[in-house]
C-alpha cells in the first residue's frame, strides 16, 4: 500500500464542456489533517464529492486503505470508514440536535434502525448505549445544552457542530470536512480548531478538509494542497504553501 491512507490519482470531473477537476493528485495519510484550499470555484467540494461518491469522476481513481472506490456510492463509501460534513448543511428536519446524532451512530448498530424504531427485542439496551454515546458527542462538541432542541432552530454555526457530532458518530477512520467554520464566530472557530487538533491527536483520525479560514487552515494543518481553476497548482506543509508565489497570487493575496 501506498504511503496514503486515501491516494487521487489524476482525477478528472467534467460537466458538460466546463473541466472542474483536471489531474489532481493527492495523499492524505493517516492521522494527519490535510486541507484543500483555493479561490471560489476552484474544485475543492467538487473533489470531495466525488472522494465521498457523490459524483463519479470523468478520469482518475481515488483509493481508501488501498482498496479502490472509484464509483462506489455514497453509502458503500460510508461503511468503509469515511464520514463527511456539507458545505450546505444536510440535517434531518422535524429530529431533535441528539436524534440527528444517533442517526449517524445507528450505522454502527448491530440492531439497526427498524429494529430501533419498532423497540424490538434486543435493541432497547443497545439504544440507550447509543443515546449514551451520543451525547458525548454533543458534549464533545459544546451542544449538550441543545440536545433536546430541534436541530434546524439551531443557529448556522451550531448546525456546523452538530453535524461534525453526526459525522463522528459513525466511528470513521477517514473524515471529510467541507467548509467546517462557515458562520462560525471568532470564538467557536477557535473551539472547532482545538476539537479537529483533538480528534487527530487523541483518536487518530485522518482528517481533509476544505476550508476558507486561513488562519485555522495554517493552524492545524500537517498539509496543505491549493487548487485553482481545476488544477493543482501547489502542495507542501503551511509555511510553505503560504509562501509560494503562485498561491499568493491566486489565492492568499486576495485576502491580503
Amino acid at each position: 500500500m501506498a504511503d496514503g491512507l486515501l491516494e487521487v490519482q489524476n482525477l478528472r470531473k467534467e460537466f458538460g464542456g466546463v473541466v472542474a477537476l483536471d489531474s489532481v493528485s493527492l495523499q492524505v495519510p493517516a492521522h494527519r489533517i490535510v486541507a484543500i484550499i483555493g479561490p471560489n470555484g476552484a474544485g475543492k467540494t467538487t473533489a470531495l464529492n466525488v472522494i465521498g461518491g457523490v459524483y463519479a469522476p470523468t478520469a482518475g481513481s481515488v483509493r481508501f486503505n488501498g482498496v479502490p472506490i472509484t464509483g462506489r456510492r455514497p453509502h458503500q463509501i460510508a461503511a468503509l470508514g469515511i464520514a463527511r460534513t456539507f458545505q450546505n448543511i444536510q440535517l434531518f428536519p422535524g429530529m431533535t440536535a441528539l436524534e440527528n446524532v444517533m442517526v449517524g451512530r445507528h450505522t454502527r448498530s448491530r440492531t439497526g434502525l427498524l429494529a430501533a424504531a419498532l423497540t424490538l427485542p434486543g435493541s432497547r439496551r443497545e439504544e440507550a448505549a447509543i443515546r449514551d454515546k451520543c451525547l458525548e458527542l454533543l458534549e464533545q462538541v459544546g451542544l449538550t445544552d441543545h440536545a433536546s432542541e430541534p436541530a434546524t432552530d439551531l443557529p448556522l454555526g451550531q448546525q456546523r457542530l452538530l453535524e461534525l457530532a453526526r459525522a463522528l458518530a459513525a466511528e470513521p477512520r477517514l473524515l471529510l470536512l467541507d467548509e467546517p467554520a462557515a458562520g462560525l464566530n471568532t470564538r467557536e472557530t477557535e473551539r472547532l480548531a482545538t476539537l479537529i487538533a483533538r480528534l487527530r491527536d487523541e483518536l487518530h483520525l485522518t482528517i481533509a478538509l476544505v476550508e476558507h479560514d486561513m488562519a485555522l487552515v495554517m493552524d492545524i494543518s500537517d498539509r496543505v494542497v491549493v487548487l485553482d481553476q481545476g488544477t493543482k497548482i501547489s502542495e507542501g506543509p503551511p509555511a510553505e504553501v503560504q509562501a509560494d508565489p503562485k498561491v499568493i497570487a491566486a489565492y492568499l493575496g486576495e485576502e491580503a
